[in-house]
């Protein structure tokens, strides 16, 4: 029997915008009659924070923690996370990714953007993502735990951020919560190592 019907054809990849770049690519296909394909790219450079506990990335973005008026203190692991260029709401979801996360402009933390939560590059008002951006894909309550993944970063209900929940009491800094730290909620999200 051929199994070709299952993966998408050249011309599909080809539409879908793939040129030769310097971006991962997945690939999944679901069924015979109903075949999907998604196409998700990655980037590298996620940090922990090592005085607020958010996930951070740098880059172009205005580098404001919560801890007072220091920048970020980026330390351990280089995480690497998917994400799409499609901007309607919640695309590229799967039972196991989240979708919906930005990385601030003015404080470069990834927050949910459901959720406005409390920036502090922007004195406590809502994070605010400059266009043109892409949705991140944050894996999420894989049992067991790939080994190439730390797990116990969570959601922040105060301040919106992605926060790593592993020195649980302590919760770091939170713009939403003063000195009380993060308040967790939701999934248990499970970053992919980059490098150390």
């Amino acid at each position: 029997m051929d199994d070709s019907s299952n993966s998408p054809s050249r011309r599909a990849l080809l539409a879908a915008g793939l040129g030769a770049g310097s971006v991962a690519l997945s690939v999944a296909t679901a069924g015979t009659a109903d075949a999907m394909l998604t196409v998700n790219w990655s980037q590298t450079d996620w940090r922990f924070c090592g005085q607020c506990y958010c996930l951070v990335r740098l880059g172009d973005a205005k580098n404001r923690c919560s801890l007072g008026s220091r920048t970020h203190w980026l330390i351990g692991w280089n995480f690497r996370l998917d994400y799409t260029k499609d901007y309607g709401p919640h695309a590229g979801e799967t039972p196991h990714k989240q979708s919906a996360w930005l990385r601030c402009s003015y404080c470069a933390v990834l927050y949910y953007k459901d959720f406005g939560g409390s920036c502090p590059g922007r004195a406590g008002a809502v994070h605010k993502t400059t266009v043109p951006f892409v949705q991140f894909l944050v894996p999420h309550d894989v049992n067991p735990v790939p080994r190439d993944r730390q797990s116990r970063w969570r959601f922040c209900t105060k301040c919106s951020a992605m926060y790593f929940d592993g020195y649980a009491p302590d919760r770091g800094v939170c713009r939403g919560n003063g000195t009380l730290g993060h308040a967790p909620a939701g999934n248990v999200f499970q970053l992919p190592i980059y490098h150390y």
